[in-house]
């Protein structure tokens, strides 16, 4: 990506920063993100920059779950679902993404039962733009059915949720390989 871009493409220090979350350094991630937002809001005008704004506005609000700041990375993603439903539409792959991702981390958490019922509409939404068998909607199913087995523990939630699971990751297997992080 530096070769091709240079070390000073926004593009390139996006996925940088994003290494380092991989990494477990999401204190300097997070440094980094503010910079490159700071960076991106300064520019003059640039329309082709402000989906990559958004972009790192998005990764930077996971970064906050990282650090343990639960609320901030909620209200980021509120933010990020906010400005991309205005400049790209409600069911835009990446306005659902960003929902998913703010769902996530509620879950992620331990605030599941915050999370089911916007889960659900979620899971209805990509189901309606994506198709019940996208990648993007069984991961949203996924969360969906972890959050339900967090909420309501008995037997016959578990099984439903189990044999949910497994259909996913059969899924996911066949499409994307038994090595995918998915």
């Amino acid at each position: 990506e530096q070769r091709a871009g240079g070390t000073a493409d926004p593009r390139t220090v996006l996925l940088l920063h994003w290494a380092l979350v991989g990494r477990d350094r999401p204190f300097r991630a997070e440094e980094g993100y503010s910079s490159l937002e700071n960076h991106l809001k300064d520019a003059k005008r640039d329309p082709s920059l402000d989906r990559l704004l958004l972009h790192t506005r998005c990764r930077r609000a996971w970064v906050f779950l990282q650090l343990g700041r639960m609320e901030d990375s909620v209200s980021a993603y509120g933010q990020v679902i906010s400005d991309r439903t205005r400049v790209l539409g409600e069911g835009h792959a990446e306005t659902l993404d960003a929902r998913h991702s703010q769902l996530k981390a509620l879950v992620i958490a331990g605030q599941s039962e915050r999370a089911l019922p916007f889960l659900k509409r979620l899971l209805d939404d990509r189901e309606d733009a994506q198709r019940e068998d996208h990648p993007d909607t069984l991961e949203t199913r996924k969360y969906h059915s972890v959050a339900l087995a967090l909420v309501e523990p008995h037997d016959c939630a578990l099984r439903d949720v189990i044999r949910d699971i497994k259909e996913i990751l059969h899924i996911q297997k066949k499409r994307l390989g038994p090595d995918h992080p998915m």
